[in-house]
This record gives structure tokens, sequence and C-alpha cells, in this order.
């Protein structure tokens, strides 16, 4: 795991902090300093493209202040892009900053985006995310992974559709 540029533990933090192990997603822990934060790294782990995420990645020295990002994300082909979680009621009075900072990073060939938590939990999609994360680590026996793709097989025929892990039984 990165260490990150700014402590999220500090002894005054009345909050819960996140350890995410997303193993088979990350290849290393992420550092989340709220539940909506662990809910974005759920959601963003998900994308094929994610290589790589870090908490608290750098500090950047903006015009008026000094700001950290809340992640850095990597993806495949080299973009990086860094991202904001924050709550949507208080958006609009980071605004001037989220502005300064996609200026500034566009200038570093990468992107800045910020995203609210009403956004992150559109339609519970993080909850299905920490289902995927929460089940992907479970390893049935060929037995049972035989067992459900032949009851599953004789659904699809019946539904005339092909079956989507059509592909597994012969990666065993």
């Amino acid at each position: 795991m990165t260490a990150p540029a700014r402590r999220l533990i500090k002894p005054t933090t009345p909050r819960t902090v996140h350890l995410l192990n997303l193993s088979g997603a990350l290849t290393s822990p992420v550092q989340a300093e709220a539940t909506t934060e662990a809910d974005f790294v759920r959601l963003a782990a998900l994308c094929p493209n994610v290589v790589h995420i870090v908490s608290q990645p750098e500090t950047f020295e903006l015009p008026d202040r000094r700001y950290t990002p809340d992640y850095r994300i990597e993806c495949r082909g080299g973009r990086v892009s860094y991202w904001e979680v924050k709550l949507e009621k208080r958006i609009d009075e980071y605004r001037p900053t989220f502005g300064a900072m996609a200026a500034l990073t566009a200038t570093k060939d990468a992107r800045f985006f910020a995203i609210s938590n009403t956004s992150i939990r559109r339609s519970a999609q993080h909850k299905v995310a920490q289902l995927i994360h929460r089940y992907a680590k479970a390893q049935p026996s060929r037995d049972a992974i035989h067992q459900v793709l032949s009851i599953a097989g004789g659904c699809w025929r019946r539904l005339k559709f092909d079956p989507p892990v059509r592909a597994l039984p012969t990666q065993m």
C-alpha cells in the first residue's frame, strides 16, 4: 500500500477509517476516511480499466491553498485521474477549488473529478458493489460449480439465451 500524502488517522479523528482489501480487483489495500469513500473505492475497483487506487495520493499547490484529493486512480494505458468524494450539499462550496484542480491536473496529462454521495449511492449501486466484492472472495468447489452450471444451463436453454458462463467449465 502506498503511504498517503496526508494522515488519515489523527488523535482527534471521530470516525471510522476503512482499510479495503479488494483482492482480485486491486493489488494493494486502499484506505477510506468515510463510508462514502469506501463505497466509491468499491465501485471504482469494479471498472475493468482500473489498475491501482491510491488514497490521499499527493498534495497540490493551488493559487490560494494546498489541496490533497481523496484518490488517484491509474488505469490501463497509463491514464491517471484524481477524485474527490464530497457530500452533495458541499459540492458548491468547493467548486472553485475543483475548477483549480481540474486546470492543474490537465497540465499534468491527468483529469480531476468530484463525485457526490448521491451519485455514488444512486440506485443502491454501492450495495451491489459491496456484494460483488464480498462474494468474489468465495472459492466454491468444482462440484458446486458444475452443479450450478448444469442447473443454470437448463434454464438458459428454456429461455433461448446463451448462458453467460459458457466458458467457465473449460477453465477448470
